[in-house]
């Protein structure tokens, strides 16, 4: 799902997923705007929600994925 903010688009996916839907979403991005004679630029970052502290995609490893549910739904999951 995506949606239109000013000069943002949000979409969102599930954790285990960022870094595919990141480069998916950019060279989507980019690939929609190759006839523009200005050209383009795309940034994508992750969080938990949209004005919340960025993800960095490097730390997107298995621990820190079960650490950031854990923080989400508040207890230990599997």
């Amino acid at each position: 799902m995506a949606i239109l903010v000013h000069d943002e688009i949000l979409a969102e996916c599930p954790y285990v997923t960022m870094r595919e839907a990141e480069k998916l979403f950019t060279q989507g991005m980019l690939d929609s705007s190759k006839d523009l004679r200005t050209g383009a630029a795309c940034d994508a970052t992750a969080s938990k929600c949209w004005y919340g502290d960025d993800i960095p995609m490097e730390d997107l490893t298995l621990e820190n994925l079960r650490k950031l549910k854990e923080e989400y739904y508040g207890y230990k999951v599997a």
